[in-house]
């Protein structure tokens, strides 16, 4: 695999640090105009020390254009440092010496453009991964579950994100910025039944502009919401009991048709505990865990797995029109929609069982459906992973799944239907962390720059991968982004993370990464600035 290294062929190690290793600078640096259109990222570029004593200097995705080069100078003494030109993806990795304080970049004229320039300050990683970290944004209700950011383009400039509280049946929202609700919140009612009244539980969301869409684990039914209005427009009715490809020996009897009487054969499953969804045009993908019963020891029986598709109409209410199928394996958790517009990739983490403060889990996988007709059109076996929510990265082939009983990454490739990290793959599991206690990541989020950041629920912090290579914690995040000092030694659990869409410094400025810490229901922030641009 190409390096993500980018390596000074002509001044590198030692000759870096040497005076006749440097092009004597003008006598004053050069300072073209700046346009307004600017061709070059430097929110995606970081200059720190790297641990040995040297100014190590890096740009990520698209940090530089194909073509361009950069021009770096010594800002106290003017001499000319390296000339860096960034690989066909835009990164660039150069070293340059240890006497530095603050450098001066200047990119020479491209086409009809000016040249521009900046400033950036040598920094410590250790120094600026912790001033990362925001303090609080704000508080949550009981049992947050989700924290999301509308997914429109033409949103953008919006500050509003918005927090799922399966314990109060409540849609909640939070301001980047401030940590302020900026809108009303959304009550989601009970329904009745011959038990009693049933809670909504909200389970999971996707936001499209004032639309919100949100999976109602206890009622099994998809609510479409008017995110400005605070209003639910509208829920699906309760779905049929779909029809099994065959009927099935249950033992010991269950319930699987929701009629309320054990079968010893089942014939049809009714759709339960819904939970991950995604939207894509006009429909909205639902996934149903359809667990059948569970104890306080963690012993959980499951029925079949499905995903159900409801249809929206144009302003986002449900119409009545569903479609159904099973999954490969138990217990689908995730839905995700690939950017092809065609097909969702579905995450059946399996029949996950504790056993003392064990939890283990059977068959699972990754199943990937055609968006149309629900037609499993490849499987990815994950054999006892327990996978949770997958990202799937920027080439549109490769896939990171994270694991929910060990810090892993799967890495799969839908172009080739191989494993290529993970159980049965030709690699292990990128170790998010080397432990073989139980270390949940629930979901890893993909920023701007191709780097990918996995919340890790048990140890309280935000951990990097570049997926070039699968690098884990790959300079400057040399070390995970720590979020326990907000709250001392109490457990704060990561259960979630959006990235705030636009340019940071430059749509908007502050905090760019969302964390939802469910067990301390705070809403807490990172500001990546103080790690990239200048």
């Amino acid at each position: 695999m190409r390096s993500a290294v980018f390596h000074c062929r002509a001044l590198c190690g030692a000759a870096l640090l040497a005076a006749a290793a440097c092009t004597p600078g003008p006598d004053t640096l050069p300072n073209p105009d700046p346009v307004p259109d600017t061709f070059v990222l430097y929110e995606r570029m970081s200059l720190l020390w790297d641990g040995a004593g040297n100014a190590r200097f890096r740009g990520f995705d698209g940090a530089l254009p194909p073509g361009t080069s950069l021009v770096v100078y010594d800002d106290d003494t003017q001499q000319q440092l390296h000339e860096v030109t960034p690989e066909a993806d835009g990164r660039f990795d150069v070293m340059l010496g240890g006497s530095l304080n603050q450098v001066y970049l200047v990119v020479p004229k491209r086409g009809t453009q000016t040249g521009i320039s900046t400033r950036f300050r040598a920094r410590k990683p250790v120094d600026v991964l912790r001033q990362s970290v925001q303090p609080r944004r704000a508080g949550t209700g009981s049992t947050p579950n989700q924290v999301v950011t509308a997914l429109d383009a033409s949103t953008t400039g919006s500050t509003r994100a918005y927090v799922v509280l399966s314990g109060d049946n409540l849609v909640d929202n939070v301001d980047w910025d401030s940590g302020d609700r900026t809108g009303p919140v959304v009550a989601l009612p009970e329904t009745a039944s011959a038990l009693g009244p049933v809670p909504a539980t909200p389970w999971a969301m996707v936001a499209r502009g004032n639309r919100g869409f949100v999976s109602l684990y206890s009622q099994g039914r998809l609510a479409a919401l008017d995110l400005d209005e605070g209003t639910v427009l509208g829920t699906t009715d309760a779905v049929s009991p779909v029809a099994l490809p065959q009927a099935t020996t249950v033992s010991p009897p269950a319930d699987w048709d929701g009629d309320g009487q054990p079968e010893d054969t089942a014939t049809a499953v009714l759709p339960r505990n819904p939970g991950g969804l995604a939207v894509m045009g006009d429909w909205a993908y639902v996934a149903f865990a359809n667990v059948l019963s569970t104890v306080s020891s963690g012993t959980a029986r499951y029925a079949p797995g499905m995903v159900v598709a409801f249809r929206l109409a144009s302003d986002g209410r449900p119409t009545g029109e569903t479609r159904a199928t099973f999954t490969r394996w138990p217990n689908p958790q995730h839905v995700v929609p690939h950017p092809d517009g065609a097909h969702v990739l579905v995450s059946c983490t399996g029949e996950l069982q504790r056993n003392g403060e064990v939890w283990t889990t059977g068959p699972s996988g990754v199943d990937v459906l055609d968006a149309d007709t629900l037609a499993s059109t490849a499987g990815f076996a994950l054999p006892e992973f327990a996978p949770s929510r997958p990202l799937v990265l920027p080439d549109g082939h490769s896939v990171y799944v994270p694991s929910v009983l060990r810090a892993r990454l799967a890495r799969l490739d839908l172009a080739t239907g191989a494993v290529v990290a993970g159980p049965g793959g030709a690699a292990d599991a990128v170790h998010v962390e080397d432990t073989d206690q139980l270390s949940t990541v629930f979901e890893c989020a993909l920023h701007p720059t191709g780097l990918v950041f996995c919340g890790v629920f048990d140890t309280d912090s935000l951990v990097v991968v570049d997926p070039q290579g699968d690098a884990v914690r790959p300079f400057p995040f040399v070390a995970p982004i720590n979020l326990s000092e907000l709250s001392g030694n109490i457990r704060l659990g990561v259960q979630s993370l959006s990235i705030r869409p636009g340019r940071n410094g430059v749509d908007r400025t502050g905090a760019d990464i969302l964390i939802l810490l469910s067990l301390a229901s705070r809403v807490a922030a990172v500001d990546t600035r103080f790690i990239l641009g200048p």
